[in-house]
């Protein structure tokens, strides 16, 4: 095994509650050493760490996972406020830190007590779907289309805007699509956030926290507006998952504080 660049450097995964016992043995710390699983306690929480083998640890699928693996084994038992990829920090930092922030972070724990996160992406299942939409039923794109179809070519000044008004008409559509889907969601999931849209046929990235009990009413809508939509887009469906988009440990002042989206 390598050896850590200090005894006391720390790969930080969550932090719950302080625990009289709990066995992490099973479960794989990043970077696949065989440093155990542990915690690091104090004001009444833990941090769960492993010993690190090096100082950073590099953004990879590998090392992505077994840190998601951690903290969604550790979720699927008790809350925990997840840390962002690649934390490290000494016991004296961490002791410190929680021992500082601990009214907040167990306001934190005490706000997802029970709660679960659910991703929902949606996307055209027809990249070409919302474009022969948007010229059938936008006036403006429509008249500047039939126009350069008559004239048989168009200048750079004519392109331009016809691309402008095309894609100002391909963001209100996928805003219009959206706010399908989200309604009757939003009706069901105590919080929600927006998440950026990758790629032209991407229509919704949205993230949802709720209470565990509700998960099986929030599938249920969710197969409801794939049956109204689904011809027009696919959706994916991830979690439970733990609270990523809804909690984040910042530690830009060295100590940590919580920030929770609204």
């Amino acid at each position: 095994m390598r050896k850590p660049p200090s005894l006391d450097a720390k790969y930080v995964y969550g932090i719950i509650r302080q625990a009289d016992s709990a066995n992490f043995s099973a479960l794989s710390p990043v970077g696949g050493d065989d440093a155990l699983m542990h915690m690091v306690s104090a004001g009444g929480l833990a941090a769960i760490v492993s010993d690190a083998a090096v100082p950073r640890y590099e953004v990879t699928r590998a090392n992505m996972m077994a840190h998601e693996h951690v903290i969604e084994a550790v979720a699927a038992e008790r809350t925990i406020l997840p840390m962002r990829f690649g934390t490290i920090d000494s016991v004296a930092g961490l002791t410190q830190m929680l021992t500082l922030r601990a009214a907040e972070f167990d306001k934190a724990l005490t706000l997802l007590d029970g709660k679960i996160e659910v991703e929902i992406k949606a996307m055209w299942r027809d990249k070409t779907l919302p474009f022969t939409e948007i010229a059938d039923e936008n006036a403006p794109v429509r008249r500047l289309r039939d126009r350069l179809n008559r004239q048989g070519s168009a200048s750079q000044s004519e392109r331009v805007e016809l691309g402008k008004l095309v894609e100002a008409a391909l963001v209100a559509k996928r805003q219009e699509e959206g706010d399908r889907i989200l309604a009757p969601l939003r009706r069901i999931a105590e919080r929600f956030v927006e998440n950026k849209l990758l790629g032209d046929v991407m229509v919704l990235n949205a993230a949802f926290l709720m209470s565990r009990e509700r998960e099986a009413e929030f599938s249920l809508a969710v197969t409801a507006v794939d049956e109204a939509l689904g011809q027009r887009l696919n959706f994916r469906y991830f979690g439970p998952l733990p609270p990523y988009h809804f909690v984040a440990i910042n530690r830009e002042d060295g100590l940590g504080y919580v920030e929770v989206a609204r």
